[in-house]
């Protein structure tokens, strides 16, 4: 495919540290760690304290371990910090032009003032399942404990959602992290009757965006179709191949598949998917 580009040198990489930043209106407060170990425990046997400072809450979790170079084994750990002042300019219009969930979602984070950033810490090295797994139950813990919480932003997925959406997760349960772990876009090619869509979100645990160019489809069917490839790639791995092919939304139909650079930014390999006569660009 030879598309022209914006000049850009941001890139997309596997976040070894993952973040959420949860949302307020007024300036909260931390709340005592033992409710948080005691909110943990319901998921995990073995925790200890870290660091309990209100600069930072770090807790590791040893039910999940990962071995390093010299054979030693650490449990991984979540971290909590401490409130700081959000400014919603920090975030790019391009993100706020792909804020499906929420109406006026710049509008409404204009209104919050401060943010609680969580993460994880060495979980990088952890089976992505496992991490995601991890993930998602911090976020959906510290969500529960901040009941003024507005909204989290999640910048790997470029994702925002409102607390309540979130506590209210209806993705089946192995799926789960998806909801705020993945964006699926869509752009429209200026003076031409090209669209780009693409995922946002999968490149950041390890697996891969996948990327469609095309032309005369309707948008909302290729957006069902990337959601149910992004679905089977994080079931599966990366598994399909450059030249595999894969049912389209046509029946009798398929597609190939190919990697190759994004034509989006932030840049990073996807799995471009060939849609044959409806596609856009020059293809090899």
């Amino acid at each position: 495919m030879d598309n022209k580009k914006l000049e850009s040198t941001e890139e997309a990489l596997f976040s070894h540290v993952y973040f959420y930043k949860i949302l307020f209106k007024e300036k909260p407060q931390l709340p005592n760690i033992e409710l948080i170990k005691q909110k943990l425990r319901a998921l995990y046997n073995n925790i200890e304290t870290i660091s309990e400072d209100k600069n930072l809450y770090s807790i590791m979790i040893n039910d999940l371990k990962v071995k390093f170079q010299d054979d030693k084994e650490l449990g991984v750990q979540v971290f909590m910090y401490e409130p700081i002042e959000f400014d919603y300019n920090g975030i790019s219009d391009e993100v706020y032009n792909q804020a499906w969930d929420i109406k006026d979602a710049k509008e409404l984070l204009k209104e919050c003032k401060y943010q609680v950033m969580l993460s994880d810490f060495l979980a990088g090295r952890l089976d992505y399942k496992d991490r995601t797994t991890l993930l998602n139950n911090w976020l959906n813990i510290a969500l529960n404990i901040f009941p003024d919480a507005i909204a989290v932003y999640n910048e790997q997925s470029g994702k925002i959602l409102l607390r309540e959406q979130l506590l209210k997760n209806q993705y089946p349960k192995n799926l789960r992290f998806l909801y705020s772990g993945l964006n699926i876009r869509f752009f429209k090619v200026q003076n031409t009757n090209d669209m780009i869509v693409d995922t946002f979100g999968l490149y950041s645990i390890g697996l891969s965006d996948i990327q469609y160019h095309f032309h005369d489809l309707n948008p909302n069917n290729i957006i069902q179709h990337a959601m149910n490839i992004a679905a089977y790639i994080f079931e599966n791995g990366n598994i399909i191949k450059s030249n595999d092919e894969i049912e389209s939304i046509f029946n009798g139909v398929k597609w190939l598949c190919r990697y190759e650079k994004s034509l989006t930014k932030p840049y990073r390999e996807v799995l471009d998917i060939n849609t044959l006569e409806y596609a856009s660009g020059k293809r090899n």
